[in-house]
Order: C-alpha cells, then sequence, then structure tokens
C-alpha cells in the first residue's frame, strides 16, 4: 500500500489536558494490525511519555514515540505525552504534535 493510502487510514487527533500534557488518539481505518506502533513528530522541545507510550529517541523537538499496544483494525489507541522540562506546558495547538 503506498505511503498516502496508509496515512489516509490513519488520524491522529490530540488535546491539552488540564496538567499541560497532550491526550492523543490515533485510529486506524486500515485492514491490517501494526504491531509497536512507531509515530514520528516534531515539538517545541524534547518530549516523555507519560502514558501508554514511550520514547524512543529524540533530537531537540523531533520525537520517536512507540506507542505499547497494537494498533487494531476499526480501533483507536490513547495515549499522552508531555514536555520533558517541567516548565514547559502546552498552550496551544502549535504546542501539539
Amino acid at each position: 500500500m503506498p505511503d498516502d493510502q496508509v496515512w489516509a487510514s490513519l488520524r491522529l487527533s490530540s488535546v491539552i489536558t488540564g496538567d499541560g500534557n497532550m491526550r492523543c488518539e490515533l485510529y486506524s481505518r486500515l485492514s491490517r494490525r501494526i504491531t509497536q506502533p512507531l509515530l514520528c513528530f516534531s515539538l517545541l522541545a524534547p518530549a516523555i511519555g507519560v502514558c501508554n507510550c514511550e520514547v524512543v529517541s529524540h533530537t531537540g523537538g523531533f520525537t520517536e514515540l512507540r506507542l505499547k499496544e497494537a494498533l487494531q483494525p476499526g480501533k483507536k489507541i490513547t495515549f499522552v505525552i508531555g514536555y520533558r522540562e517541567p516548565e514547559f506546558k502546552a498552550a496551544n495547538r502549535a504546542w501539539l504534535p
């Protein structure tokens, strides 16, 4: 499957939680299961995995994040990320992945 078709079959939504972390949901419309999903994105500063994910590597704000569960067809995975430095808190949409 070409990359553009795979991306059209995945949807990532993110919201800022009350404590300044970012709760994300990744939804799959793919017909196959993805084991050990790895997401790559940029943030304004280095991130940490707070819930259901772990940072595999980062360079500045560029982050590689592994989800702790498989992505099933027609299902979503919820995970929470935050900024590594406590003084950084997501404040608006520009701070989201």
